[in-house]
């Protein structure tokens, strides 16, 4: 089997990671070949290189360049894939109308996310209802991205996203995490999530100050970087800025978050499966989300976590305090959770279900 993946590129990412996670499944299996296409050459992941898979770097001069067209079947004219998967809009776009020209079967695989409201005028609902014809399936990590880009049940299918339980074993004790960052307090809450536009920052801080002004205890972090940082590192203020904690963008990510004793992710968009919370459940840690896409299909409301209201600041902080205020109900939560994830979100399960749909594409032929 003959496999060509294309994405725009190895970003730092959900999609992205979920992406490293497959390829480094598949080079278990002697019988699947694989190539991987990206527009340029950044790879935030270090581990993509040592896979040793053959990577082609097609360069965009335009943003929409229709050169791109001949350059991707210049590539399939030379690999010959039976199955194309591509994890991005725009590498969708490209190699639609191709696929069927060259014999491969086309898995778009972009659908990354599960929004209250898609409207029909957005790029990423209309790329998918352009390329829909083309695909031999749609893959969504939620059902709920699914439901939300109104993709047929005879076309859709829903593969969770899977973790790598081994990144765990590189993390650093919570004690060198906390003698490193000058924690003195008792707990720490933490959300790992980038400064942009779908993540509820507002929310979080907010939920943050609120506690801190009824406890003296608790040391709140945020990791990430992205556009949005600059503007909240200006805004904490001098009375929180001892235990509300923004560190940008961290390499350490297992390690910080194995420091916290709750897990917070707010968002306003819809996640599909969301990543961050993945490494909590992982770590063992309680969650607090909010209840937007398809984190429900993730966190058990009351058994591996709290699910909250979208913008609901008071909800987050009642919730985070019953988890800090109760250690027995925070580590049942936990425990829970990381059971969960072992069971129904890992790695092994990830590769296992997309051998199983290329297999059955492929059978359909």
């Amino acid at each position: 089997m003959r496999i060509l993946f294309a994405i725009e590129a190895f970003r730092s990412g959900g999609k992205e990671r979920q992406l490293i996670e497959l390829l480094k499944g598949l080079r278990r299996h002697p019988d699947v070949e694989v190539e991987v296409v990206t527009f340029d050459d950044e790879v935030a992941y270090e581990e993509f290189h040592a896979l040793g898979f053959r990577h082609r770097i097609l360069p965009r001069r335009l943003k929409r360049d229709p050169s791109m067209f001949l350059s991707m079947w210049r590539v399939l004219r030379d690999f010959r894939p039976d199955i194309i998967h591509s994890w991005s809009s725009l590498s969708s776009v490209y190699l639609a109308p191709l696929a069927p020209l060259a014999g491969a079967k086309l898995v778009n695989g972009f659908l990354r996310n599960a929004p209250p409201k898609v409207r029909v005028w957005e790029p990423l609902y209309l790329r998918n209802v352009l390329t829909a014809p083309f695909a031999s399936a749609i893959v969504a990590n939620s059902r709920a991205g699914l439901r939300a880009f109104r993709v047929s049940p005879a076309q859709g299918r829903c593969i969770h996203n899977g973790f790598d339980a081994s990144r765990l074993a590189r993390r650093r004790p919570t004690a060198a995490v906390r003698e490193e960052l000058g924690i003195t307090t008792r707990f720490v809450v933490g959300m790992v999530a980038a400064f942009a536009d779908r993540k509820d920052y507002d929310c979080f801080l907010e939920a943050a100050r609120r506690v801190c002004d009824q406890r003296d205890d608790v040391t709140f972090l945020a990791i990430g970087g992205g556009p949005t940082l600059s503007r909240y590192q200006q805004v904490i203020g001098a009375k929180y800025a001892a235990r509300i904690r923004l560190l940008g963008r961290r390499g350490d990510v297992e390690s910080l978050a194995g420091a916290f004793d709750v897990g917070v992710l707010c968002s306003l968009g819809g996640e599909g499966i969301p990543n961050a919370v993945m490494e909590y459940m992982a770590l063992g840690k309680p969650v607090v989300a909010t209840d937007l896409g398809g984190t429900n299909e993730l966190v058990q409301e009351g058994v591996t976590g709290f699910l909250t209201a979208p913008q609901d600041a008071a909800q987050v902080t009642d919730r985070v305090l019953r988890l800090i205020d109760d250690p027995d109900l925070a580590k049942s939560m936990g425990e829970a959770g990381k059971a969960r994830l072992a069971s129904e979100f890992s790695l092994e399960r990830l590769i296992e279900d997309h051998l199983a749909l290329y297999r059955e594409v492929l059978a359909r032929a």
